[in-house]
């Protein structure tokens, strides 16, 4: 296991391209495919399994990097923190859906409600709306993201990433 480590608050940056491709890799390793891990119900048989989409996948910080810098004071762009998720269920939603967490399974909902209001490019754009309340929100110590599945897929990550780090190195 990799632990976080202490990153300087300057560097907010997200994974590396190189990162990206080694958390897609050991997944593809360990689970036999790379596509959306996010949990949706099977109704046929009564229990959740992986969304497995390949379309647009997103590298997902289970813990945000905004978060991990400015509370946790901690890199996010470890091996354990990673995971891969498509854009809908990560940013997008069902945007033909009210924007709400009744009819919505998105891992960022306010992203989601800021693609569905976005008006162009005049200031502030729904995004930096969206970009505003998450730093106020860090800044008093609260999580501004759905934590439903945090735990699930921490512990998804992990073992995926306890085992491929047995045999490959994660790129720095």
């Amino acid at each position: 296991m990799i632990e976080h480590e202490k990153i300087p608050k300057e560097k907010k940056v997200g994974f590396t391209g190189r990162q990206r491709e080694f958390i897609k890799q050991a997944y593809r390793e360990v689970l036999g495919f790379d596509g959306c891990v996010f949990p949706v119900w099977d109704e046929d048989e009564g229990e959740y399994r992986y969304c497995k989409s390949l379309v647009k996948i997103n590298i997902h910080h289970i813990k945000p990097r905004g978060y991990c810098i400015k509370v946790l004071e901690i890199n996010p762009n470890v091996p354990t923190n990673g995971i891969p998720i498509c854009v809908f269920h990560h940013i997008i939603g069902n945007q033909s859906l009210p924007m709400t967490r009744e009819f919505q399974e998105v891992l960022h909902l306010d992203s989601a409600y800021a693609q569905k209001n976005y008006k162009g490019s005049k200031r502030p754009t729904t995004f930096d709306r969206v970009n505003d309340q998450r730093r106020r929100l860090s800044d008093a110590g609260c999580i501004y993201w759905w934590d439903r599945w945090d735990q699930y897929l921490a512990e998804l990550a992990e073992d995926v990433m306890e085992t491929y780090l047995k045999f490959y190195t994660w790129p720095l």
